[in-house]
């Protein structure tokens, strides 16, 4: 891709995707925003995020509103880390404790409970499920997670949005997968990506990481990195990948003579 042709198609995408949002706030849902933003978080933290300390995750998308149900649009066949995952779910502190309820262990699990409502003539709030772990540990956490098309294909979610005749985020016309911009769960090709991409992340991930060392000086922390440059490299996982005073060929920039 040419630098031109990626300056038409960012221009394009962030033209259409605050159209979308747009769209969507007014017309399909609420967008809820968060009090601190990511690079407020990764100074608050102290630490960048990483696939074992998500706290931006926590914060930014999965933030509880108690007592609801969280709707999802996961799929098994987006990735082996969700071929085990199924129609019900309760949270745990670690992916590990997390529960998973099939379809049909939920659907007898509510008939025994209208069948003990119908047959006591108890109202819908007095009636309990005493031997199920879906319903405890919906208690406990006041959230369960449903994920309705947990079966789809890639195929099947475009036949419905071609049926239907649905708007979709026009991101999706660009880039297989919607997500945050080097989100550490990423590889470090798509990594790389991101960043030809969208270079003005790179620095505010590299401006947020010079205050975090700041903050963790203040505080009497040891750290290694020596600025926020060198945080980023460490972060992306550069040094597994490049190795030091290997050449490096610029066919951007090639000029015939």
């Amino acid at each position: 891709m040419t630098r031109e042709e990626k300056n038409k198609l960012l221009e394009l995408m962030g033209k259409e995707r605050n159209s979308y949002s747009e769209q969507v706030n007014k017309e399909v849902a609420r967008i809820l925003y968060p009090k601190l933003s990511m690079w407020q978080l990764i100074v608050k933290n102290g630490t960048p995020p990483s696939r074992i300390s998500r706290y931006c995750c926590k914060e930014l998308k999965e933030k509880n509103i108690p007592n609801r149900y969280i709707a999802t649009g996961v799929r098994k066949a987006e990735s082996s880390g969700r071929k085990d995952r199924t129609e019900f779910e309760t949270r745990g502190k670690t992916k590990a404790d997390a529960k998973h309820y099939d379809i049909e262990h939920t659907k007898s699990v509510f008939a025994d409970a209208i069948k003990v409502q119908e047959e006591q003539g108890l109202k819908d709030n007095d009636v309990d499920v005493y031997d199920c772990n879906l319903i405890t540990a919906c208690k406990q956490n006041n959230d369960v997670i449903v994920n309705p098309i947990i079966d789809w294909s890639d195929s099947d979610i475009w036949d419905f949005i071609h049926d239907e005749n649905m708007t979709i985020n026009p991101i999706y016309e660009h880039f297989d997968r919607c997500g945050c911009i080097l989100c550490p769960m990423s590889g470090y090709c798509q990594k790389m990506k991101q960043i030809d991409l969208f270079p003005q992340y790179k620095q505010m991930y590299i401006n947020a990481f010079d205050k975090m060392i700041e903050k963790r000086k203040e505080k009497g922390l040891e750290t290694s990195w020596k600025n926020g440059a060198d945080c980023f490299d460490w972060w992306i996982e550069r040094y597994k990948h490049e190795v030091k005073g290997q050449l490096e060929l610029d066919l951007k920039n090639l000029t015939r003579e």
